[in-house]
């Protein structure tokens, strides 16, 4: 979460909530490119929603397990920060108007992050608040941890109804199973694609650049021996995504022979971050 909200944030937030105004509508789908600054967008709406008086809870769940992932959604001090800016230089509220407002929705924790496991034990019941859904491309099949979550709310998953004043906002950036329903059900759910901004580098801009290429067993010796000359820092890296273990055995033994660091990262390694190796 950065220091500011920035445009293409404020622009993907205000979309979300004029679809949520459309009538009958409960529940809203988000697609987001991957690192686009999703958390800030979605957190924003919630915060709108909250200060005009059409929520009054927020809540983001997730059947993700990555801890990381639940510790960074749980911290929203960045957020709040950057909401404020943004009520002040917008003339929205005066300072001690935002103050009051963002210290009163953290102190009174109409911010909460409901994770995982975690599903199983909450039992409380929402009212009038806006169930955000975060990675909702996890655990998303019938009477898994979701399903029967939604269900205590008596929130229905085709969308076609929310109970007690509640909303849904599903977010991801693969959320093909979800938009194939959409048409092949003729679901009411209303549909918002997120805009990166202009220094965004997503797969789209990798694979334009040729920094996503195509490898087999044979080229990668003399790939691998590439990676030494390509920055005079030495921060040189090759992301190699493996699906078979004997070629996952092949990459092993070359970077040894060739005095390359192997690191395994993956949703059960305790390596998350590059920099971190670089």
């Amino acid at each position: 979460m950065s220091a500011s909200l920035y445009n293409n944030q404020v622009a993907g937030a205000k979309a979300i909530q004029d679809a949520f105004d459309v009538p009958c509508c409960c529940w809203v789908s988000v697609m987001a490119p991957m690192q686009s600054g999703k958390s800030d967008t979605y957190m924003m709406v919630g915060a709108e929603l909250l200060r005009l008086g059409k929520v009054s809870s927020v809540v983001v769940i997730s059947a993700n397990a990555d801890e990381a992932l639940r510790e960074q959604t749980k911290d929203t001090t960045q957020f709040w920060s950057a909401y404020r800016k943004y009520l002040r230089s917008n003339g929205i509220l005066n300072a001690d108007e935002a103050e009051d407002f963002t210290g009163d929705a953290q102190k009174k924790k109409k911010f909460s992050v409901v994770w995982a496991t975690e599903l199983k034990k909450n039992k409380n019941k929402l009212h009038n608040a806006v169930v955000i859904w975060d990675e909702s491309h996890y655990g998303q099949n019938q009477s898994q941890m979701i399903d029967k979550w939604l269900r205590l709310q008596g929130i229905s998953p085709d969308g076609s109804g929310c109970a007690n004043g509640n909303l849904v906002l599903s977010v991801s950036a693969t959320p093909f199973s979800e938009r194939i329903d959409m048409v092949k059900h003729s679901q009411s759910k209303q549909l918002v694609n997120l805009e990166p901004g202009p220094s965004y580098f997503g797969v789209d801009q990798m694979r334009d650049s040729e920094v996503i290429l195509p490898f087999n067993g044979d080229e990668l010796p003399n790939m691998l021996d590439e990676l030494d000359p390509l920055r005079a820092d030495g921060r040189n890296a090759a992301i190699i995504r493996v699906s078979k273990p004997a070629l996952e055995c092949r990459i092993r033994t070359l970077c040894e022979e060739k005095g390359i660091p192997c690191v395994e990262m993956n949703s059960t390694s305790k390596v998350k971050d590059i920099d971190s190796i670089l």
